[in-house]
């Protein structure tokens, strides 16, 4: 099977909407997504060659796999591991790796980001500010109902 990030596709299908596709096993799978920093990063040539630092993604690799795992979960793509486990169990799983995802390290940058795209001014810094509370919070919460699980 090839890497499945070299097949990845993208064809913009409306305002800040992408439909993203893969090839797995001579099927294509494919999805829309709102990612447009993921999109940015993953079918930019230069992406790489310049200083991520501050960046959500901080390689092309990277964004290219989020994108590629966005399409796998849409399609119901399941690996080994999570088949081994129960319904509840999986579905737990799952989407307790999409908020570790936004979590700690993750959050910084994605503040930061936010940041970077609407100023620096103090306005959009207690913006930044709150909305990396507000959500740390609700990922806490939910990580540990997960847990409880």
């Amino acid at each position: 099977m090839k890497n499945l990030s070299e097949t990845l596709r993208n064809r913009k299908t409306g305002y800040g909407h992408f439909n993203i596709s893969i090839e797995m096993d001579g099927k294509e799978l494919s999805t829309t997504t709102t990612n447009a920093i993921a999109i940015d990063a993953s079918f930019d040539d230069c992406y790489d060659d310049e200083d991520n630092d501050g960046r959500y993604y901080e390689s092309r690799l990277e964004a290219q796999d989020a994108l590629v795992s966005e399409i796998l979960i849409a399609n119901d793509i399941m690996f080994a591991e999570y088949n081994k486990q129960e319904e509840k169990e999986r579905k737990a799983l799952l989407v307790g790796g999409v908020i570790e995802r936004f979590s700690g390290k993750n959050l910084q940058k994605l503040q930061k980001h936010f940041v970077n795209l609407y100023g620096s001014d103090e306005m959009a810094q207690e913006k930044a500010n709150s909305f990396a509370v507000g959500f740390g919070k609700a990922c806490e919460l939910i990580i540990k109902d997960l847990n409880a699980l």
